[in-house]
């Protein structure tokens, strides 16, 4: 697993992602400070089954 003592680690530079909750659109949202990309908890759960988090980018939100 890409993980960290529970944390998720950024797909795109490989440092760990802040947990951000947006209640206005009702998603979850991880933040990686350092690249400034942020991934959809859907999308990081599905690449990790997967195992294919470090090859896979489409899943960037702008």
């Amino acid at each position: 697993m890409n993980y960290l003592v529970g944390f998720p680690i950024c797909p795109g530079c490989y440092n760990l992602l802040d947990y951000n909750p947006m209640p206005n659109v009702n998603e979850t949202y991880w933040y990686c400070k350092p690249c400034g990309m942020w991934w959809e908890t859907d999308f990081l759960t599905q690449c990790l089954e997967e195992e294919k988090l470090f090859d896979y980018l489409g899943g960037i939100i702008y």
